[in-house]
């Protein structure tokens, strides 16, 4: 319990150090539902720039670190349901690109660093009938899509991310059509370079649907996914 108020959508990623962060929307109530970042410095939990950083409301934090051992977050910002991409310059967080870059508004953004030290963010795409749609940060000023956007066949939930021999995966969870042609659940997929497109990673679905996944590879390329619904599942590609 060592935040100071209620914590929400919180998410923990360990830096290269071994220093453990921790991102949650903020309930303090002077706030409007912020985003707050702290670290454990080996005795007690302590924030990282100041508490309650973002404008406004914000949903679906993410954290991850370049190869500098730069935090950085994305989010929903609740006010245009945007995506946003903010990094800790030792200060101050500071916007990565435009506040907001998205087109439409996106759930379920989640950022990833590939080993070149590029920035990839994935999330569900409104402007692509909820679709799932990735996209990279070009490390100057603007982001541009990965492969098509809106890739995924149907609209999906629950998006994560992972970048293994710097190449993107995704994981998400899916609706039926209403032709009947395709049913709920869990799709992992894989960007191929050379045809500028993204495959999917063996059979699909994987398991039943969930509101949530989340998307690891090992060391020796093997996809995990895990999907709760009424239990846990967790899947491995053989």
């Amino acid at each position: 319990g060592f935040s100071q108020y209620g914590a929400e959508y919180t998410r923990l990623a360990i830096d290269r150090n071994d220093t453990p962060y921790v991102v949650f929307v903020d309930n303090n109530p002077k706030l409007n539902n912020p985003l707050t970042v702290m670290k454990y410095d080996g005795k007690n939990w302590v924030p990282v720039g100041a508490p309650g950083f973002s404008k406004g409301t914000a949903w679906y934090p993410s954290i991850t670190f370049d190869n500098l051992n730069t935090p950085y977050v994305s989010y929903r910002d609740q006010s245009t349901g945007k995506a946003v991409v903010m990094k800790f310059d030792g200060r101050k967080w500071v916007g990565v690109g435009p506040i907001g870059f998205t087109i439409g508004s996106v759930d379920y953004p989640q950022i990833k660093f590939d080993s070149n030290n590029n920035l990839y963010i994935a999330f569900q795409d409104w402007n692509q009938g909820g679709k799932t749609t990735v996209m990279k940060y070009d490390g100057i000023a603007s982001w541009t899509t990965v492969g098509t956007p809106g890739f995924s066949k149907e609209e999906s939930y629950g998006t994560s991310l992972y970048i293994y021999n710097n190449i993107p995966y995704v994981s998400f969870s899916y609706v039926a059509d209403y032709s009947g042609k395709t049913e709920n659940g869990v799709t992992v997929m894989a960007y191929d370079v050379s045809k500028n497109a993204w495959d999917e990673v063996g059979s699909n679905p994987v398991s039943e649907a969930s509101s949530y996944t989340s998307l690891i590879l090992d060391k020796l390329g093997t996809p995990y996914v895990v999907s709760p619904s009424e239990v846990i599942n967790v899947m491995k590609f053989d």
